[in-house]
């Protein structure tokens, strides 16, 4: 797989994928002290930004997501990946 083909395979994934992956982004970013360390737009200017990734320098404007809403992530086995490691304990 060419290098700017990766970049992009993430946009290929069904409707469902990029829900549980959104939610998953949300519980990780709702962890205490978590979004303190976290600046979305930098990672993603630096990450499409960087030639050898992205010869075409192609930046997506979206998803718009909103990181303090519910993740809903709560009715899975073991309620969240936070509370199944033991680390909120």
């Amino acid at each position: 797989m060419a290098p700017s083909s990766a970049i992009f395979a993430a946009s290929k994934a069904t409707r469902t994928w990029r829900t549980i992956y959104a939610s998953y982004l949300r519980e990780l970013y709702q962890w205490a002290g978590m979004s303190e360390t976290v600046n979305l737009e930098h990672t993603k200017i630096g990450y499409y930004t960087n030639t050898a990734l992205n010869p075409t320098l192609v930046v997506p404007l979206g998803p718009e997501l909103d990181l303090e809403r519910a993740h809903d992530r709560d009715n899975l086995p073991g309620k969240g990946i936070y509370k199944r490691t033991g680390a909120a304990g």
